[in-house]
């Protein structure tokens, strides 16, 4: 786990990205506690609506996701994608600040956060790419490697670094 610490360390693409990740945790947890108490309080929600547009924000998350995923792994500008994420998040949060509308929460909930949230989606593909060069044992971390590296009785299922489902194989 050190060696891996170590690693995090040394790449400043890798320390940039454990900061984006850390950085949008903050905004997420300084935001999302909050958004029931401010839909319903501040901007006169009902509960129903409220569940409404919620849903809308796990739709559009959810839809996002997988179209900016598909379009960044066939075209890999994650670096645009990630600005556009950011600048999506600090918009959305600025349009709810500064308009103090339910129809600019509803924008900032149904649209600007839902493209914020695929940065996670494209900090773990840069992440991948930037450990593919390092050594196996360092891009794993110490739980896959115990998992892997645990005894077997028979010699046959570990030969090839490969369980198969031999009896007695774990």
């Amino acid at each position: 786990m050190i060696a891996s610490l170590r690693l995090l360390w040394r790449e400043p693409l890798l320390r940039m990205l454990c900061g984006t990740i850390v950085l949008q945790g903050v905004m997420g947890a300084s935001i999302f506690p909050f958004q029931s108490l401010m839909a319903i309080r501040r901007f006169g929600f009902s509960d129903q609506a409220f569940a409404l547009i919620l849903t809308a924000l796990l739709v559009s998350s959810v839809s996002l996701s997988i179209l900016i995923g598909i379009r960044t792994d066939q075209h890999p500008e994650r670096r645009r994608m990630a600005l556009a994420a950011s600048a999506a998040m600090a918009a959305g949060a600025g349009l709810v600040l500064l308009l103090r509308t339910p129809w600019a929460f509803v924008a900032a909930h149904v649209l600007l956060l839902p493209l914020a949230g695929t940065m996670m989606g494209q900090v773990f593909a840069t992440a991948r790419l930037a450990l593919a060069p390092h050594p196996q044992r360092l891009r794993e971390g110490p739980w896959r490697r115990s998992a892997r590296s645990s005894p077997c009785p028979s010699s046959r299922c570990c030969r090839s670094g490969v369980r198969r489902s031999l009896p007695g194989c774990r």
